[in-house]
């Protein structure tokens, strides 16, 4: 096995996360993404079943669709929590998927508030299917949100002492007199 392939071999500094970026906060968003997902799917099938107004646009599949992706990628960043690259994915995802929510969100709102029912129709189950899409929206919406703080918590080395401990494992610390303005 070349050491290259081996899952211990030391992160260059400019591909480390900050310490801040949590492994399992990142898993269960990627539950929260998927969990997310699949209820949105779900739900579209129902909105063809019953023939809720606007159904033909399928919001709960391809929004349902790009939730996952962020779960997913959320999953590949919480194995590989100290690199980059999976937590940027990550976040490319989680900037999706909000805007898949707002779509969502925005396309249930417009079918349920404009929603005008045929004479003697029931459409307390069309509303209320219309509702809890609107709810998972602001869910993912939220979901979203948080996923794109602690990504950017994580590539932030703003903090003068994480960058020093990151710079100090690496090996590449100076001395305080080496790093002064004033040549000895």
């Amino acid at each position: 096995m070349d050491h290259l392939d081996s899952p211990y071999r030391p992160v260059p500094a400019n591909e480390r996360m900050s310490p801040h970026y949590k492994g399992k906060t990142v898993q269960r968003l990627g539950v929260g993404h998927t969990l997310l997902a699949l209820m949105s799917v779900g739900l579209q099938v129902a909105l063809f079943i019953v023939k809720s107004p606007g159904y033909q646009v399928g919001t709960g599949f391809w929004a349902g669709f790009l939730f996952l992706v962020a779960g997913i990628t959320a999953f590949l960043s919480a194995s590989d929590s100290r690199r980059r690259p999976p937590a940027i994915a990550f976040l490319i995802a989680s900037l999706v998927a909000a805007s898949a929510a707002i779509a969502m969100l925005l396309i249930a709102l417009n079918y349920a508030l404009g929603y005008k029912p045929i004479k003697g129709e029931d459409w307390s189950v069309k509303l209320i299917l219309m509702a809890t899409l609107t709810v998972l929206g602001i869910a993912e919406l939220l979901i979203s949100i948080i996923s794109i703080q602690l990504v950017f918590k994580g590539l932030c080395h703003c903090c003068v002492a994480v960058q020093q401990a990151l710079e100090t494992e690496a090996g590449v610390a100076e001395s305080p007199k080496s790093m002064s303005p004033i040549a000895d």
